[in-house]
């Protein structure tokens, strides 16, 4: 708990209303003539957001809500207003061949109008898709005048796989486990596996695996010990070769919190935090260890507001929220969540 406090002590948690900094990725358009390209497209938004949730002073909205909107006919003013965010950055996706065609613009929510726009059409290989995808961020954090704490590192520049079958089989596995059912999350291990027998140094390819077993758990669709057997190894290794992935920690917290190693946990959880402030899943998982595994529901409130503030259409986090109210004995504000 100590050291969780150490890093909140100094944290500003965001306000009700949209900060200057804020932002949401919706989901790219598949542009494509082949509907189950949608993988490559939502993938393509998804890492830029993943690249954009790297600069601190940025509030950048999670997958899971951004993406909620994937498919209705809402007007980008009323996004933002749900999602309480001031900029929003929509986009296309097209592959045709060996080439590949990515256009993306920034919108300023208050006035509905273009900050930024580009069009990038190169030749369809991993390492154009991943400098396409730093363009935009950086394109995007100039814009919002966001800069990163130890400058343009070489190492963020570097594409994690050269291997462009790796790279659709780890988005094809991405795609798969956001569905969430025993059968596709039994699909993105075979994806994963693919990735990393295609390129055995793909970080993200292994800590995906981790995710996967371990979600097959949560779910009762595998035991824990197989889980366990599956995630320490892949965990590891995606540590090895990248120690600055905050997601990577972050899986290791929630492997070591349902070992019951609270302790363990807490670290892990807040180095991932440390790495990645924009990891809701990581304020989640380290919300719900003080209620239940270090008994400090009232440290977790403001911790939990942090994480529905990232991701604020997820009902587990509201859930989560309601429950360290209930347990802190505020029972009015634990039961406007529930209701919620």
């Amino acid at each position: 708990l100590a050291a969780a406090l150490l890093v909140f002590a100094g944290m500003t948690f965001w306000p009700n209303h949209p900060v200057e900094k804020s932002i949401a990725v919706l989901a790219f358009d598949n542009m494509s003539d082949d509907p189950a390209q949608d993988y490559f497209s939502d993938g393509i938004a998804e890492e830029i957001l993943a690249t954009l949730a790297k600069f601190p002073e940025m509030r950048v909205i999670s997958r899971s809500s951004s993406f909620s909107f994937k498919g209705r006919n809402l007007d980008l003013p009323t996004i933002a207003a749900q999602l309480n965010v001031a900029h929003v950055l929509e986009g296309s996706v097209r592959k045709a061949g060996n080439q590949v065609r990515i256009s993306a613009q920034l919108i300023e929510a208050a006035t509905d109008s273009h900050l930024w726009s580009e069009t990038y059409e190169r030749e369809l290989t991993a390492a154009n898709v991943f400098e396409i995808q730093t363009q935009i961020a950086d394109n995007i954090a100039e814009a919002l005048n966001a800069v990163l704490v130890d400058g343009d590192t070489a190492a963020r520049r570097r594409p994690p796989t050269r291997n462009l079958q790796a790279l659709e089989a780890y988005l094809l596995g991405k795609q798969r486990v956001e569905l969430r059912s025993r059968q596709s999350l039994t699909e993105s291990l075979a994806y994963f596996e693919a990735a990393i027998d295609l390129d055995p140094q793909y970080a993200p390819a292994y800590l995906g695996l981790a995710d996967a077993s371990l979600l097959l758990n949560y779910g009762g669709h595998m035991p824990l010990d197989e889980a366990i057997r599956i995630a320490r190894p892949a965990i590891d290794k995606a540590i090895s070769l990248d120690d600055q992935l905050g997601a990577a920690y972050a899986s290791l917290g929630l492997m070591r919190s349902m070992q019951g190693d609270v302790r363990g946990a807490e670290s892990a959880l807040t180095r991932a935090i440390t790495l990645d402030p924009n990891d809701a899943k990581a304020y989640h998982w380290l919300g719900d260890l003080l209620i239940y595994g270090l008994g400090d529901p009232g440290a977790a409130i403001p911790i939990l507001n942090k994480a529905r503030q990232l991701d604020p259409l997820s009902p587990v986090i509201v859930i989560t929220l309601g429950e360290a109210y209930s347990t802190n004995g505020q029972l009015a504000d634990g039961l406007r969540l529930y209701r919620k």
